[in-house]
């Protein structure tokens, strides 16, 4: 996201990290690990996604749902470029 903020990766589960900016707590960026066995659509992983922000507390402020969104588009662009 370029926010050249320290982020902290949280394990979303064995396939999905969500990092959330050590300062602001807004989300940040997402890891997608082991894709190539899971295979899994875009959106199962924004599902997950959008779960990890409320587990961490973030409610529907402007500009944490405009980050959220920024990152699902990056999600999709990902399985655009893959091809899934």
């Amino acid at each position: 996201m370029k926010t050249s903020e320290p982020s902290i990766a949280q394990e979303v589960d064995d396939t999905l990290l969500a990092e959330f900016g050590m300062f602001t707590s807004l989300p940040t960026g997402f890891r997608i690990l082991n894709y190539s066995k899971t295979k899994e659509k875009a959106d199962a992983f924004k599902i997950r996604f959008k779960e990890a922000c409320k587990a961490a507390g973030l409610k529907k402020l402007n500009k944490v749902e405009n980050q959220r969104r920024q990152i699902e588009r990056r999600i999709d662009k990902f399985f655009d470029k893959v091809g899934a």
